[in-house]
């Protein structure tokens, strides 16, 4: 696990304000340190879940008409591959534990009907969608003696369970907890806590913040790279895992550390996570300037001339160290300099960049 799951002292918190201690006998009472007649009172709590079952085919049917919302913002990209998925598909079957599924209700605004959006379970959740949506969920492939390589051979069928079998499985129970009542942020802490002994990325985790500023950020990336035609699109960016989020995260911080705490330090994930955790908003200055700087990356990747500028070599590729600092020499340029001079400043960066570093990669070297 990374030093930096335990880094802040926020992120162990117990609450999101202080605990406060109170006298039992009374509160006006100068506390006694021979005598600490005290309890601890915690503030902010949740509500205690509903624990509950629901069968497999249930799920699923749930999954299919959009009522298990997969996909909120603080949620991993799917990350099993089809072994591992094969895997907890035996093991429902089986009865092996399975871990439960954490779930989130509210009512939907435009029916009233229960909607369900998964905090934690997600890869299990499509583990079930995936192999039940074209095929059965379960398989049983025959052991069969070596073939005889000098006979021609047939196409290999693997034998499906038969309907019984298939029935008991759509039957299986999968524990669940659910949770009313809760704001986005709550949703958010609760993510992070279940999180904490899993391999998230450094990405996933600064996505998983709630704040004005990780709004922000979010806000960016859906106008910016999200759309059809945008920078994600036009420059191939990898948007596997909270990689947007990330590089926009970054960008944001360098320019943040110019404008406010210069000169520039490092750019190290626990500094940039205290900045995007700090609870006002984007300053306006800073907000508006980083919209200006997004405006017109955007306009050079679309331009038919400018574009140049990101297609330097055969099959280019855009780094993501490469867009952070495209994006930050067009913040610091874009008021004297023209968008041609722009993207001729880009070019050259790139190339020189390039010519020194094989590999480019976001880290300290």
């Amino acid at each position: 696990m990374d030093e930096e799951d335990y880094q802040d002292d926020d992120d162990l918190d117990v609450s999101s304000g202080e605990d406060q201690i109170e006298d039992q006998e009374d509160k006006k009472q100068t506390y006694n340190t021979r005598n600490p007649k005290k309890v601890l009172v915690l503030t902010e709590t949740l509500r205690p879940p509903r624990s509950t079952t629901y069968s497999v085919k249930s799920l699923y049917d749930k999954i299919r008409r959009g009522e298990i919302d997969l996909n909120p913002d603080y949620q991993r990209d799917v990350v099993w591959d089809a072994k591992k998925q094969m895997g907890i598909i035996d093991s429902i079957f089986r009865h092996y534990y399975v871990p439960p599924v954490l779930f989130a209700v509210s009512a939907d605004d435009d029916t009233g009907a229960d909607k369900r959006t998964c905090i934690d379970g997600k890869q299990r959740l499509t583990s079930i969608q995936s192999e039940s949506g074209v095929k059965y969920w379960f398989r049983e492939t025959p052991r069969k003696a070596q073939p005889d390589p000098t006979e021609p051979q047939k196409p290999t069928r693997r034998r499906l369970l038969d309907k019984k079998f298939r029935k008991q499985f759509y039957d299986r129970q999968i524990m669940c907890y659910e949770y009313t009542d809760l704001l986005e942020k709550q949703e958010r802490e609760i993510f992070q806590r279940v999180q904490l002994g899993a391999a998230l990325t450094p990405g996933e985790k600064l996505q998983a913040l709630s704040s004005p500023r990780a709004d922000f950020i979010r806000d960016v990336v859906g106008k910016y790279l999200d759309v059809q035609t945008g920078l994600g699109e036009l420059l191939k960016l990898n948007t596997d895992r909270a990689r947007p989020f990330q590089t926009i995260a970054q960008l944001l911080y360098s320019i943040h550390l110019q404008l406010y705490e210069p000169p520039l330090s490092k750019s190290t994930s626990p500094s940039k996570k205290k900045t995007i955790k700090a609870g006002g908003p984007v300053e306006p200055p800073l907000h508006s300037t980083f919209q200006m700087t997004m405006t017109i990356f955007l306009g050079l990747a679309r331009h038919p001339e400018y574009k140049s500028c990101f297609n330097i070599r055969e099959k280019d590729v855009l780094s993501p160290i490469e867009f952070i600092m495209s994006g930050y020499l067009i913040w610091k340029n874009m008021k004297q300099a023209t968008v041609e001079e722009l993207s001729r400043g880009i070019s050259q960066m790139r190339l020189a960049a390039r010519r020194e570093h094989a590999d480019l990669r976001t880290n300290s070297k």
